[in-house]
């Protein structure tokens, strides 16, 4: 698996608001199959909101 490509994703959700997400896309098999891998920092405001939406459900 390879790092294809990185980059930053804004996500708008009604009960957290905007999330700036870190986004890598990384390739298996060339570029077959693909997997995006979202992320925030951990212990940040952005990672809090996550856990929040987590918790209230992906429906909220």
């Amino acid at each position: 698996m390879a790092l294809w490509r990185s980059g930053r994703k804004r996500v708008l959700r009604p009960v957290v608001g905007e999330l700036q997400l870190e986004c890598e896309v990384l390739a298996a098999g060339g570029q077959d199959q693909l997997l995006l891998v979202h992320a925030a920092a951990a212990d940040s405001e952005v990672a809090s909101r996550l856990e929040l939406l987590r918790v209230v459900g992906a429906g909220a």
